[in-house]
């Protein structure tokens, strides 16, 4: 662990704030969610705030690093855009065929722009909690869908 420099203070401060509003958006949007509320509004909600904290805690991290906090890289990256983040999302079932992973969220899942799909079974009612990859959220689908008994809801940075 590395202490941060003094002279630092006003970056680690709006590195804190940006980790804070994600972390707000979050919790309002679980709440919102265990309330009721419409999965979609919610999802539109929270994705309104996580890209531009997200995109503010990136920047607040490189000027960290220009104010001393660590050495800037010998090939200054450009910033990092929307359109590079992977997009998050859930599968959303409505019927269980299978009788073996239940309704609601069974899955989470991370799709690269233009790659591979990660995805981690929830596992509440398996207690498994397997990895897969995937070469596109169509390959999820087509193996996991259930025949249209289940939904992808896109959390966060859905595919254009």
């Amino acid at each position: 662990m590395r202490l941060a420099d003094p002279s630092a203070r006003p970056e680690i401060d709006a590195l804190a704030d940006g980790l804070h509003q994600l972390a707000l958006a979050a919790t309002a949007g679980a709440a919102r969610l265990r309330a009721g509320g419409d999965p979609a509004d919610v999802v539109d909600q929270i994705g309104a705030v996580l890209e531009p904290a997200y995109l503010a805690t990136v920047e607040a991290c490189r000027s960290y690093g220009r104010a001393g906090g660590s050495p800037a890289p010998a090939t200054a990256l450009p910033a990092v855009t929307g359109a590079e983040l992977p997009g998050l999302f859930v599968l959303w079932r409505h019927r269980d065929l299978t009788g073996q992973s239940g309704t609601g969220v069974v899955l989470f899942g991370l799709s690269f722009p233009g790659g591979p799909v990660v995805t981690r079974w929830r596992g509440v009612t398996t207690g498994i909690y397997q990895l897969g990859v995937w070469n596109s959220v169509d390959e999820v689908v087509a193996v996991h869908g259930h025949h249209g008994a289940t939904d992808v809801v896109w959390l966060f940075n859905p595919p254009a």
